[in-house]
């Protein structure tokens, strides 16, 4: 596993994983692509923030936003 600095350039696997989790338990949250792009890229662009991304085999696998 390997670990990447997040930008924009990923944002379509960013959201894959977002949905993924948020949408099963405990959160059951129902977001739509349009939607968690739209947080991502709001955390991403905030110029205070930082994020780490997870990947294996070439997949996003996880990340995490500060």
């Amino acid at each position: 596993m390997t670990f990447e600095k997040m930008t924009g350039e990923r944002m379509q696997d960013y959201v894959r994983v977002f949905i993924k989790a948020f949408g099963g338990e405990p959160w059951n949250e129902p977001w739509t692509q349009e939607q968690a792009s739209a947080r991502l890229q709001g955390f991403l662009n905030t110029s205070l923030s930082f994020g780490l991304a997870a990947e294996e085999n070439g997949q996003i696998m996880a990340f995490i936003l500060g």
